[in-house]
């Protein structure tokens, strides 16, 4: 019987303008993920963009899904992944793609010295 859906937060609410980087080494019980991002607070033109990252033979980082859009203002956005997935709910985005769930990562990226201030929550699912 698979395992029930895990809740972890990822990252409690700060202002940041550093990329983070959150390491996904779960049980391999888990197919996928939702991720919830709450932007609370942003200034002039922060931007963070949610990847989930690969570690290649050498040892470097590599996309291997990026949000189709940057994040630019305050607001609830929501991500699904997982195989299969097809764009229902009210989702910001939706990918049905496999995800690797040893040796992967999450990584915000900002683009400019502006802060936003979020906090990051998944939902691990079987």
């Amino acid at each position: 019987m698979p395992p029930p859906s895990k809740r972890e937060v990822l990252y409690d609410s700060t202002a940041t303008t550093a990329t983070h980087s959150i390491s996904l080494d779960m049980n391999c019980a888990y197919r996928g993920f939702i991720i919830l991002m709450d932007a609370t607070a942003e200034t002039d033109t922060a931007s963070v963009t949610p990847s989930l990252q690969v570690q290649d033979g050498n040892g470097d980082w590599n996309d291997f899904w990026t949000a189709a859009a940057a994040i630019t203002a305050v607001g609830n956005y929501s991500y699904l992944i997982y195989p299969g997935a097809t764009a229902t709910g009210n989702f910001t985005e939706v990918d049905g793609i496999p995800v690797p769930m040893r040796g992967s990562r999450l990584t915000f990226t900002h683009t400019d010295a502006d802060p936003l201030t979020y906090s990051i929550v998944a939902y691990f699912l079987p």
